[in-house]
């Protein structure tokens, strides 16, 4: 578990760093990083976990699971998202093998797959 914690840190790392350069490209004033890119060094928990990604046909869902959940009730707690779906303030951007990338409000996280 602290593994996955560690890689989540380290990929909302990058997305800041990425932000940077986008920036930089875009014509805004480097330096000393502004307020709302320090907030996204916070580390947030997502009220969900993803349990996995699924495909069916050419669709692809990435398939999740409140945080809370009861062990037990898992499989009737399960949600199936596709980029551009919102659950818990959060919106699906894009899957892929072993990820899915959420927004949250001007934030990204990637949450993996265990």
């Amino acid at each position: 578990m602290k593994n996955i914690g560690k890689q989540q840190e380290m990929r909302v790392d990058a997305l800041i760093a990425w932000k940077s350069q986008q920036e930089k490209h875009s014509g805004k004033k480097t330096g000393t990083p502004d307020r709302e890119v320090l907030r996204t060094k916070k580390r947030i928990v997502a009220p969900f976990i993803l349990s996995g990604i699924e495909r069916r046909g050419e669709q692809v869902y990435a398939v999740i699971i409140p945080r809370d959940t009861d062990p037990h009730s898992q499989i009737s707690q399960m949600r199936l998202l596709t980029p551009g779906e919102r659950t818990f303030e959060w919106t699906l951007v894009s899957i892929s093998d072993h990820q899915a990338l959420f927004w949250l409000v001007v934030c990204a996280y990637s949450i993996i797959q265990c």
